[in-house]
């Protein structure tokens, strides 16, 4: 039986999905015009604005767990599956951000010189995560068209 937190999460899956993706698009495009770091846009730099990408991906996986708790004994399986890799890899984007933008500064906070070996591994993880959300959202895209059509279980296609 759900219970309110539940339902209201359901409710609230689509503002959060639009909000987190609208705050990924904007940190995205912004950092785009801070050169490096040396030109601040809206007085924040490069680093700022790829700092607000984590909680435009937290408002990601909480908006896809609310589209997931109402999906999910319609998708079946295959979304279940689709859903949880896409989780895995928002939370290796999140902790790619996390790895290189909060413990590689703390760390090298007075470090001088450019190279910062938690950016390079920061940013690794970061793109492992995009490649697994790529996949996870793909896999979701077809437990959704089978749920569509109709087409149900492993047997003749």
């Amino acid at each position: 039986m759900p219970t309110v937190i539940t339902r209201r999460l359901e409710r609230w899956s689509g503002p959060l999905l639009l909000s987190g993706s609208t705050i990924w698009l904007v940190s995205w495009l912004l950092n785009g015009q801070t050169a490096d770091g040396a030109v601040a846009v809206l007085g924040l730099s490069e680093r700022g604005w790829r700092r607000l990408l984590d909680p435009g991906t937290l408002l990601l996986m909480v908006g896809l767990f609310g589209f997931h708790r109402r999906r999910r004994a319609r998708y079946g399986r295959l979304g279940l599956a689709g859903f949880v890799t896409t989780q895995c890899g928002l939370a290796a984007i999140l902790i790619g951000n996390f790895i290189e933008f909060w413990i590689g500064e703390w760390l090298y906070i007075n470090t001088p010189g450019v190279f910062k070996p938690t950016d390079h591994i920061g940013w690794a993880v970061f793109l492992v995560g995009v490649a697994i959300v790529l996949v996870g959202l793909f896999v979701v895209g077809v437990a959704m068209l089978r749920m569509q059509s109709g087409i149900r279980g492993s047997g003749a296609a």
